[in-house]
């Protein structure tokens, strides 16, 4: 949980790239796989939106929290469609998400999860069943708007237009440079 580029840190961390010398052999890969991860979600963006803000060296020196928003901007981290389709292409299937935050395993334990669990750990969920079950608290957003976004049924190339405009009013609003994000079905 950095409240920036999270979805990046956490796919390079994944995929071997993280990297540490080891005395005069230079850079070396270091693969990390754990059993579990728990991501911050950015719950201002719903599914079937997939939203990410990918590193850039300048991120440091940029502010994406406000008083006025009672937290982050809705353009720090990641959305959970986002995360669902970037730990299943690493492995990992959604076991829980609650609200600002899921819970991925590694696909290969989840029949022990759910054995141990007597069945009530079990996945990969769907993130659109989750999102719709869970209470939201999107900062930057009201309840109206995500209500709307998310379940009046419209086209999801429109809540995909609305998303975006919105995301650009607030880097407007808080006269924000031009962020590296990702915005997808």
């Amino acid at each position: 949980d950095i409240d920036s580029y999270d979805c990046a840190l956490v796919e390079e961390i994944l995929h071997g790239s993280w990297r540490r010398r080891e005395g005069a052999g230079g850079p070396t890969h270091v693969r990390v796989k754990p059993s579990l991860v728990v991501l911050e979600t950015n719950d201002a963006v719903p599914p079937p939106i997939k939203m990410s803000l990918r590193y850039h060296r300048n991120l440091s020196t940029i502010n994406l929290e406000s008083f006025h928003c009672d937290g982050n901007l809705p353009l720090a981290g990641c959305s959970l469609s986002y995360q669902a389709a970037m730990m299943a292409k690493l492995g990992y299937g959604l076991i829980h998400y609650g609200s600002a935050n899921a819970v991925f395993a590694q696909k290969t334990l989840l029949p022990f999860l759910s054995k141990i669990s007597d069945g009530m750990i079990r996945g990969p969920l769907d993130e659109i069943d989750c999102y719709a079950n869970v209470g939201i608290s999107s900062q930057c957003g009201g309840p109206r708007q995500i209500r709307r976004w998310f379940q009046e049924g419209l086209p999801a190339w429109k809540v995909l237009e609305e998303v975006t405009n919105h995301l650009k009013a607030i880097v407007q609003d808080f006269d924000l440079p031009t962020l590296p994000l990702t915005l997808s079905l």
